[in-house]
């Protein structure tokens, strides 16, 4: 199967952001708006697009061209094949476990929800008509992130015609889902076999976030028969972590 290289539409998409925002900022003196009248809204707003959509196109040009290297074959370690019945059972236990995780953390966020706004309104009735419209918006957030992280695993079962996945030094190409940790900040943290599963590699890297670091977790299933370049990737992926 030719893989396509779709992190340059995230780029084009990012860019169209950032110049919407930079527009935006323009319009003000361009249509007289007043400052005091939105205007001055509309600048904060529009150079937060702006600088935004800039910083996320840049980023995506440099997953554009790891993806790019991979597909020419450059630090690739392994490009497996899977039969479609066993690429869905390994997405179906994949489904399981996300909305287990998923179900946890949002019985944690929602707890620790409630107990901010109960504390405020305890202090102050009015303004806990306020946080807890931003904790509700903050909820709905999360659940939405959840909702789609489980349509897109859904998504790939629907389309799994001829599931493939790409292992490479800087990152991986799972059936049309591109992880990497070649780009600034980024680091290679652990590799090993999934836990309680043999059959299952599990990538884990590490990039910067507003709070410290964002830990992300690939999966990859090893087909029957390649348990053996499974190891050696392995070893291969051991001397880039850190």
């Amino acid at each position: 199967m030719a893989i396509r290289n779709t992190q340059m539409r995230r780029v084009w998409i990012s860019l169209g952001v950032g110049v919407a925002g930079f527009l935006a900022v323009a319009s003000v003196p361009l249509f007289d708006i007043d400052i005091f009248a939105g205007g001055g809204a509309m600048i904060m707003v529009g150079l937060l697009f702006g600088f935004t959509g800039l910083v996320v196109a840049l980023l995506f040009v440099k997953f554009a061209r790891v993806l790019a290297r991979m597909i020419r074959g450059e630090g690739v370690l392994a490009r497996w094949t899977y039969d479609p019945a066993f690429w869905k059972a390994f997405l179906v236990k994949e489904e399981r476990e996300v909305k287990g995780e998923m179900r946890g953390l949002f019985i944690i966020v929602a707890s620790l929800c409630g107990l901010v706004f109960v504390s405020v309104l305890i202090a102050d009735v009015q303004a806990a008509m306020w946080v807890g419209a931003a904790l509700a918006v903050t909820l709905a957030l999360c659940a939405l992130g959840a909702w789609y992280r489980v349509r897109c695993l859904r998504g790939d079962t629907a389309s799994a015609a001829s599931p493939e996945v790409l292992i490479g030094r800087e990152g991986v190409w799972q059936n049309g889902d591109f992880y990497t940790w070649a780009f600034p900040g980024a680091r290679l943290e652990s590799v090993g076999m999934a836990h309680g599963n043999g059959d299952v590699l599990e990538i884990n890297f590490s990039s910067p976030a507003k709070n410290g670091r964002q830990y992300t977790a690939v999966h990859i299933p090893v087909p029957p028969g390649k348990q053996a370049e499974a190891v050696s990737v392995l070893k291969a992926l051991e001397r880039e972590v850190g």
